[in-house]
């Protein structure tokens, strides 16, 4: 397999809440770590929200924009109650304008996998 053009990294982590008041922490802790000296971002993050009532899907996607930003889309999932993920997309680059097509093409993919997740019952 040769190595794709697009050139980029979907990063999932899921965590099963042993009850509710762990989920707090875990949306804080999604992005205490991201700043916008670390990001190298441009401008403020730009912030969407992630409301499914019927499938019980919430959650917030994170996108930040500039030269250099490693990992410009953040986002974490949740049900509320059990099910917590969180993942990012890194996206590999050698210009801004690259990067750009790199991230709309992910980000097109992200949109489809968020807005056909549903949670399994054990």
């Amino acid at each position: 397999p040769g190595e794709s053009k697009w050139n980029g990294l979907l990063s999932l982590k899921y965590w099963k809440l042993p009850d509710k008041a762990y989920l707090s922490d875990l949306i804080s802790d999604s992005f205490k770590y991201i700043d916008r000296e670390r990001t190298m971002a441009s401008a403020p993050p730009e912030y969407s929200n992630v409301i499914d009532y019927d499938k019980k899907v919430y959650g917030t996607v994170v996108e930040w924009k500039g030269n250099g930003v490693a990992s410009p889309i953040q986002f974490y999932l949740t049900d509320s109650l059990e099910n917590f993920i969180h993942g990012q997309i890194i996206v590999k680059y050698d210009s801004y304008r690259q990067a750009e097509q790199r991230l709309n093409h992910f980000k097109s993919g992200l949109l489809a996998i968020i807005n056909t997740l549903e949670w399994l019952q054990d």
